[in-house]
């Protein structure tokens, strides 16, 4: 005879099983009256589906807690993920730069360079990963220094297919490196127009 009723909604189980727990599905059928109104109950080994379900929602929140900040760009430029310290860096939420072109955080000039850079590495085939330094546009209109460690991506048949970036804000670093030089230029200045000998 047919089932009398439809399935009762699925449930999982975890089993304890030392180290390793165990996952199982649990869906319940109502058996007909004559069955004396038992319920066939099957169990599905879902084990390896919540493991990695379990991995892939750890990654999501390593992603999002990274304090460097994660995108990537598809072959055309196109940001089509980045995380929340990313999108920070930049005065954004993730959502407002999802879908929109690298030239629109990029400053001017800058989208030749990661171009070119991007160009670099599809030349070396033996090197997918560098680092390069370029100039962002928050979206108040100030400007951060950003160090970018570009990584290729390619798809199942190895043509290129965006690239992987891993981004740290260097503003502060930069801005101090420039006043440094600036006052080692003022003092070699200084010492070479001294009229008087200057000795270490």
């Amino acid at each position: 005879q047919r089932l009398r009723e439809s399935p009762t909604e699925p449930v999982a189980v975890r089993v304890p099983d030392g180290e390793h727990d165990q996952y199982l599905l649990r869906q319940g059928y109502e058996l007909p009256a004559a069955a004396g109104g038992l319920t066939l109950v099957l169990l599905r080994d879902i084990t390896e589906t919540a493991r990695r379900t379990a991995r892939a929602a750890l990654l999501d929140r390593l992603v999002e807690q990274a304090q460097d900040g994660l995108y990537t760009l598809d072959e055309r430029g196109v940001i089509d993920f980045c995380n929340e310290s990313f999108a920070a860096t930049l005065g954004y939420e993730p959502a407002e730069l999802c879908g929109e072109h690298a030239s629109t955080v990029l400053a001017a000039g800058e989208l030749s360079k990661g171009q070119a850079t991007v160009e670099r590495l599809l030349e070396t085939p033996a090197q997918e990963s560098t680092t390069v330094d370029l100039t962002f546009c928050r979206q108040d209109g100030t400007e951060r220094t950003l160090s970018i460690n570009y990584t290729l991506t390619h798809d199942q048949d190895g043509n290129y297919s965006g690239l992987l970036g891993v981004a740290r804000d260097i503003t502060e670093r930069c801005e101090r490196e420039r006043e440094y030089q600036e006052v080692t230029e003022r003092l070699n200045f200084a010492v070479e127009g001294a009229e008087l000998g200057v000795w270490d």
